[in-house]
């Protein structure tokens, strides 16, 4: 049962990324090579032609990165799925607008909800972590000097523990965001 909840709550985590949130390009020159890496020199591993339009996730320098994930257009995929484009052969069509920074004026019930979540968060999950850490997970095995094997921790049971803790913070969050919702009226 806890394994579904984990589950579900890395399907929902992993779905809300802000993919595809960047500015609108459109290749201006015959052919525009895509790049593995951010400079000149990388490996081409696609061809962009005129009039071909990208959105960015993020600009570096000169460089913009885009997602290529499923690209028919590059023909050896990245490992992380992500390829880089000179802007000097790129023109803005559309400028995403960034979101305005949560604030106690703006979205008070939100900076409340962040505010009063952040410490208890991180309290709960170290006492949930160390308690489990002190009774130190030992299994008996005659193979090693000891006399018994230590069981690091999973990455399994590190989520299941930040899973409750935002479980057991979630009222302190709720209190404060209330608080700064109410306070601003």
């Amino acid at each position: 049962m806890n394994t579904k909840i984990l589950l579900l709550f890395l399907l929902v985590f992993n779905s809300i990324q802000n993919k595809g949130f960047g500015d609108k390009y459109v290749v201006e020159t015959q052919t525009l090579n895509i790049r593995e890496y951010k400079n000149k020199n990388s490996d081409i591993i696609g061809q962009l032609k005129y009039g071909d339009t990208i959105v960015s996730i993020r600009e570096y320098d000169n460089w913009i990165k885009f997602d290529v994930k499923n690209d028919k257009r590059v023909k050896k995929q990245p490992i992380n799925h992500y390829a880089y484009l000179h802007i000097d052969y790129l023109k803005l069509i559309e400028k995403k607008e960034k979101p305005e920074p949560v604030t106690e004026k703006n979205k008070p019930f939100t900076y409340g909800l962040i505010k009063g979540m952040k410490y208890p968060f991180f309290i709960i999950f170290l006492i949930l972590a160390s308690k489990d850490y002190l009774k130190n997970k030992r299994v008996k095995d005659g193979r090693f000097a000891k006399g018994y094997k230590e069981i690091p921790f999973s990455g399994i049971e590190l989520l299941k523990y930040a899973f409750y803790a935002f479980i057991f913070s979630l009222p302190f969050g709720l209190i404060s965001g209330f608080y700064y919702l109410f306070s601003n009226w």
